[in-house]
């Protein structure tokens, strides 16, 4: 047993130590992952403001995704990477970056992260002017959110293809997307979102020419941005109305709200939009003949030229232009006019340098995408051949592993072939014992046999008797008393044998279970009493019922029916002439039924009633007029009254008689079912 012990316990260390060491390269594996993730996550949050350091740090989570193989992390990589390209303008970079990112998304079957990709995609060809590219990826998109029911994506997606559509002057197909993206956003109660959408709406509808309904949705959008109080909001909404009363002719209204908008401007710090602010608003001011107030502003607008992104700069001069030759001071038109031809060849020269710098910017990253590329195969190749010598070593480790455990294995069967025979010795001694417990059974059916023949013994006597008077009557010409008397013998017979069944399948199989339903105890106790009317008529026994509460409780009539046969043949069995038998049925406050039979005979003496259901034969008594009995019938009767939830209790006194009480317990899911039914018919 000792060295049994030590080998177990061997055994259990070997396989924690395995356990504990996957555990901890999981462990690992998972801390590496959260580093990932938050590196990303940092570089998601710095890209638009510092597109350097954004890219540095997703360089160094592409390595370390790729070294630990996190295709996840790889895929996240590209994908930032993409988008810090797509703020630097370099479309061709950053669609190089979304196509890997979906390759490896596709690999894996991330399904929100493709979608993701193809909306990339697709604003990388918006943003290069290939429509039919970027309309060809919004719609994988938008078909993929659809099958993912993300109604954010969906919403998302149909805003972009709206804005497509717009900038392609489709301005029914732009509406059709913007209305949908706005029942999203209304449905996701995204307010901003909803600005957005209305104001495209708004914007859409103008160019179709449908004067009125624009302004419908640029009032809607401006009365929700006037709830959220958000500056972009209202600064977004405010710029396009001032634009649409312009265009109306409303110039006290665009005046108004092109005010409103410079005010947010600056509360935003928004130098692009300031600017913008301040020519709209010298354009309304030259249209109301202000042109002191118009001069005033361009000059605000000139202030702000140290901004590198103010690249409409020129117009100013062109507005200052018309107004001093307006107001008739021809030099200063002149003048301005020279350098608004001056800003605007600047603008064209620095424009065509641009596209030169853009196209050798293209240029020198395709190159560096080759070289990359390149260098990306050969780390391939480099993983396929480590991956092949770790493969060789696996297997060498395996046959090694293998061998081990064959050895252990042999040194196990061996130690196992010598404590076989102590389990062989354990297995004779089991065998003995149930053996013996196999000659016990057999012996309580032979008991068993004994109590069926005590129990059927009575129903017999009878039949034997009621035979007896109806001869009597026959005799006499009594024919109506002759025919009552057959039809009891009718149906003492047939309960007889009902009786004899429940026993002897009892008998057979004491697992069985008995069925139960709705017994009226009171018809039960009138069907015996007429059965042992015969025999309580000999010994001139009276007997007397009483019912206290509703007699109906769920149980096994069969069952009920042999025990009160028993306890009513007991009852009169050991009843002295002119003797009383009292029968009760009284249902307690808890639902539960007591049935008590209880005479005034022999009683039982206290060691016999110490030992009744204990099923020696010794127990027995003989009755008054000498009746036989075996003494097993009550503790048959007591395990039957058991198996369905109900119990036999007996109280005695010698000399004076005894009291027998079947306890029958309420059942609550009768109830239940009897109310579902109702529930089910109403």
């Amino acid at each position: 047993m000792i060295t049994d012990l030590t080998i177990r316990t061997s055994i259990a260390k070997f396989f924690l130590i395995f356990f504990i060491g996957i555990a901890w390269h999981n462990l690992a594996l998972g801390q590496d992952r959260t580093q990932i993730t938050d590196m990303l996550a940092k570089a998601d949050s710095i890209l638009r403001n510092e597109p350097a350091t954004a890219d540095s740090l997703l360089r160094i989570t592409l390595k370390f995704s790729k070294k630990i193989a996190y295709d996840q992390g790889v895929a996240s990589s590209f994908t930032l990477l993409g988008k810090v390209f797509y703020f630097k303008g370099l479309q061709d970079s950053a669609i190089h970056y979304c196509k890997k990112s979906l390759k490896i998304n596709t690999k894996i079957g991330s399904l929100k992260e493709i979608a993701k990709n193809n909306k990339n995609l697709g604003n990388n060809y918006f943003q290069k002017s290939n429509t039919e590219k970027a309309l060809e990826h919004y719609h994988k998109s938008l078909d993929m959110y659809v099958s993912l029911k993300d109604s954010v994506g969906i919403k998302n997606v149909h805003y972009n293809i709206g804005s497509l559509h717009f900038f392609l002057e489709n301005y029914h197909n732009a509406v059709d997307h913007f209305k949908k993206a706005l029942e999203l956003d209304i449905a996701l109660a995204d307010y901003s979102c909803q600005v957005s959408s209305l104001v495209s709406i708004g914007r859409s509808l103008y160019k179709l020419k449908e004067i009125g309904t624009p302004e419908e949705y640029y009032n809607r959008a401006w009365e929700i941005a006037k709830k959220t109080q958000k500056p972009r909001d209202l600064l977004y909404v405010q710029s396009n109305l001032g634009g649409y009363y312009f265009s109306q002719k409303k110039y006290d209204l665009a005046l108004h709200f092109h005010k409103k908008s410079l005010e947010n401007s600056k509360k935003l710090n928004n130098r692009y939009a300031i600017f913008a602010n301040y020519l709209s608003l010298a354009q309304l001011y030259v249209t109301q003949r202000k042109y002191l107030k118009a001069l005033d502003i361009t000059q605000k607008a000139k202030s702000l030229k140290g901004n590198g992104k103010l690249r409409r700069l020129f117009e100013v001069y062109k507005i200052e232009s018309g107004i001093w030759e307006k107001v008739g001071n021809h030099s200063k038109a002149l003048e301005n006019y020279k350098e608004f031809k001056r800003l605007e060849d600047s603008i064209s020269k620095e424009e065509n340098l641009l596209k030169v710098t853009e196209m050798e910017g293209k240029y020198n990253t395709e190159k560096k995408e080759a070289q990359l590329a390149t260098q990306e195969k050969e780390v391939e190749l480099q993983s396929a051949r480590l991956n092949a010598q770790r493969r060789q070593i696996g297997v060498y480790l395996l046959g090694l592993v293998f061998l081990a455990g064959l050895s252990f294995l042999m040194f196990i069967n061996l130690k196992t072939k010598k404590l076989a025979y102590k389990k062989i010795e354990r297995l004779n001694l089991s065998i003995r014992l149930q053996r013996d417990r196999l000659q016990e059974l057999y012996d309580w059916k032979q008991q068993l046999l004994n109590v069926v023949s005590h129990d059927l013994k009575s129903p017999i006597a009878n039949i034997s008797m009621s035979i007896d008077i109806v001869q009597h009557y026959w005799d006499e010409g009594n024919l109506e008393r002759v025919h009552a008397l057959m039809d009891d013998l009718e149906k003492t017979s047939k309960q007889l044998n009902r009786f004899s069944s429940v026993l002897l399948g009892w008998m057979v199989d004491q697992k069985k279970t008995l069925t139960t339903s709705m017994v009226d105890l009171s018809s039960l106790l009138q069907m015996v009493e007429n059965n042992h009317k015969t025999l309580a008529n000999l010994k001139n026994i009276s007997i007397e019922q009483y019912i206290q509460g509703d007699p109906k409780i769920d149980s096994n009539s069969e069952v009920m029916v042999l025990a009160l046969n028993n306890l009513m043949n007991n009852a009169i069995k050991y009843s002295k002439k002119g003797g009383k038998i009292v029968i009760r049925i009284v249902r307690k406050d808890t639902g539960e039924i007591e049935l008590i039979v209880k005479d005034n005979g022999l009683g039982i003496p206290r060691k016999k009633l110490n030992s009744l259901f204990e099923g020696h034969s010794n127990v027995s008594t003989k009755g008054t007029n000498g009746e036989n009995g075996n003494g097993i019938g009550l503790m048959l009767i007591k395990d039957m009254l058991h198996a369905i939830d109900a119990r036999l209790e007996i109280k005695s006194k010698e000399g004076e008689g005894t009291e027998c009480t079947i306890l029958l317990r309420h059942h609550n899911h009768l109830l239940e079912e009897k109310l579902f039914e109702e529930r089910a018919v109403s």
